[in-house]
């Protein structure tokens, strides 16, 4: 019988949708390219690799990772912007969130270790 596969409980991703909403905007939290801009914090160069599905799948296996549970990162600050602009992005994040491959679970979808 093969090892079991460890279950990453906190990883954050940012599916195209949300990265093109975030394009979209010219007010923080928004994206000029890969440069992210907050409120409070200087521009910071984000890695693009970091977001990559593909990539992401792959470094996961090597680690010995078979299921990671994704979350939208507080540090964005969406939870701060009025509701409309807010349910705007969180839409665009669980849009992406429900259409990445099996290997990811929106953080409240796990239970004992095994998605729904």
């Amino acid at each position: 019988m093969g090892a079991a596969l460890a279950t990453d409980v906190h990883q954050h991703l940012w599916p195209d949708e949300l990265v093109d909403r975030l394009r979209a905007r010219r007010r923080p939290p928004y994206l000029d390219g890969w440069t992210l801009h907050t409120r409070g914090e200087a521009p910071y160069d984000v890695d693009p690799a970091h977001h990559d599905v593909a990539r992401r799948v792959e470094a996961d296996q090597e680690d010995g990772v078979g299921l990671a549970c994704v979350s939208l990162s507080a540090p964005l600050g969406i939870e701060n912007l009025v509701r409309p602009e807010a349910g705007a992005l969180i839409a665009a994040w669980h849009e992406g969130a429900r259409a990445l491959p099996d290997h990811f679970a929106d953080h409240r979808l796990v239970r004992g270790g095994q998605a729904r």
